[in-house]
């Protein structure tokens, strides 16, 4: 797990990963009444369902590929993210 630092400044570098997480949500939320008319036969039930559905369906591929992320260095994971793991010079990471 992060830690976000202890730090009592305005601004600290260590917080920009909290940020990212917050503002997905800003990224979201103002396409929801778009599709909300996209859907087909267009109810508040068919939309709830449409969003909790997705919602698993992300959760999903994120324990997916943090398991494997996991896997593939097992107990020696630097810093709770597995990015930092690899090299700087392995394409694959790069690509990615």
């Amino acid at each position: 797990i992060p830690t976000f630092g202890t730090s009592n400044q305005w601004f600290s570098w260590e917080v920009l990963p909290f940020f990212c997480i917050v503002f997905e949500g800003w990224v979201v939320h103002y396409n929801s009444p778009r599709y909300y008319t996209e859907l087909r036969d267009a109810s508040i039930k068919r939309f709830s369902d449409a969003v909790g559905y997705s919602f698993v369906l992300t959760a999903c591929i994120y324990m997916t590929i943090a398991a494997v992320g996991y896997k593939t260095f097992g107990p020696n994971i630097r810093e709770g993210y597995v990015l930092n793991n690899y090299a700087p010079q392995d394409p694959l990471m790069a690509l990615s």
